[in-house]
């Protein structure tokens, strides 16, 4: 059973927290934190989480928020299954039940960011089999060594093809050729660097216009 999450899942839910290699502590700690805010505040066309109930206890859970400065889109902030229950189709139900609320609201696009390291593949994966496009790719985001993987699902059509969606390539060009473009970052020397190689070569990390 899927219902919205209640101070009595809290428990359940820290507990097995606590049993995700995944996740840091600080991210565990931010988990329940979330959690907390949301109970206490309860404004579920912003946010909302979900618990997945068995015999009694919560064994998953599965939160959302709505990107306020964007068109009817919303952020996947959590998605946890206690490890006993993993592959058995908990995931892939709180995911479902989050789409279909989000539906509801008039939601046009659900995204989310991951990691890109090794233990994270299996997720990733996930996601993938779900409808997810992967969308972009932040190389040592969250550390060096571990970048950030942005994924991405069109909710008011069958698949989110990413047909047409620009590169980042395509937009520092453009930004740079209409002189939009004022702060700039790259992986790249651009000590003596000419404009053509500032445009053709530069690998983005971080972008400002």
């Amino acid at each position: 059973m899927i219902r919205r999450l209640k101070e009595e899942d809290v428990k359940d839910i820290a507990s097995f927290l606590g049993a995700l290699d995944t996740l840091s502590e600080k991210e565990k700690f931010y988990a329940i934190d979330d959690i907390r805010c949301y109970l206490s505040e309860n404004e579920p066309d912003k946010y909302c989480f979900y618990s997945c109930i068995e015999g009694g206890k919560a064994v998953g859970f599965a939160a959302y928020s709505w990107v306020p400065t964007a068109d009817r889109v919303f952020e996947l902030d959590w998605l946890g299954v206690k490890p006993e229950y993993q592959g058995r189709g908990v995931g892939s139900a709180l995911l479902n039940h989050v789409e279909e609320e989000l539906k509801k609201l008039g939601a046009r696009l659900l995204y989310l960011e991951t990691s890109s390291t090794n233990e994270y593949s299996e997720i990733r994966r996930f996601y993938d089999r779900r409808g997810f496009f992967n969308a972009g790719f932040i190389p040592n985001f969250w550390k060096v060594g571990d970048g950030k993987v942005i994924y991405v699902k069109e909710l008011t059509a069958e698949e989110f093809s990413g047909i047409g969606m620009p590169t980042e390539r395509d937009v520092i060009k453009d930004a740079y050729e209409e002189g939009g473009a004022w702060g700039l970052l790259t992986s790249i020397d651009l000590h003596e660097c000419n404009p053509e190689k500032i445009r053709d070569e530069a690998t983005i990390k971080q972008f400002v216009y």
